[in-house]
């Protein structure tokens, strides 16, 4: 099973005066690999990735603390960090102001237990839906269409939509 490590965590307050924590998470940069030859145990050096999470101490949707508030810096977490391709957007300049840049991939953390392909897979639907990013198959088919009624909002990462999916 992979996990990520926490390596920073910081609290700040949301427009509405709710409490959230941002979670910076990084993947080990190690696999296990077993050499085809002899069939030794390789631990061999991968480039770490990096994300972001966002844990809010009570939801907007139920009033309870959401997953990763109660984590703190040198926490392991079962997951990985995810890049996909999806449906191609705009990123923003930094002030706002100049041209943006369209990019066809999305990451993001994702938790779960990696080594349960299935049920990780759907909980890779689920962390990209509820970022509002549509997942592209290799056929240029998406995979997750958004509700239509909130493709047009912008979602943190750990809000989710599947109140407003039960409501369609």
């Amino acid at each position: 099973m992979k996990t990520v490590k926490i390596i920073e965590r910081s609290v700040s307050t949301d427009k509405n005066d709710k409490n959230y924590a941002k979670l910076s998470v990084e993947t080990s940069g190690k696999a296990l690999m077993i050499d085809e030859v002899t069939g030794q145990k390789l631990v061999v050096n991968l480039p770490a990735k990096r994300s972001t999470v966002l844990a809010w101490e009570e939801s907007y949707l139920d009033g309870k603390s959401q997953f990763g508030w109660n984590l703190k810096q040198g926490d392991m977490v079962a997951g990985d960090i995810v890049t996909r391709r999806v449906v191609e957007y705009e990123i923003l300049s930094k002030d706002g102001e100049g041209e943006g840049r369209m990019v066809n991939t999305y990451t993001c953390f994702v938790a779960g237990d990696t080594d349960d392909v299935k049920s990780f897979d759907a909980e890779i639907i689920k962390s990209f839906t509820r970022a509002s990013r549509e997942i592209v198959d290799n056929d240029g088919q998406i995979v997750n269409p958004i509700n239509p009624r909130a493709s047009n909002t912008t979602l943190k990462v750990n809000e989710t939509v599947d109140s407003e999916f039960a409501k369609a």
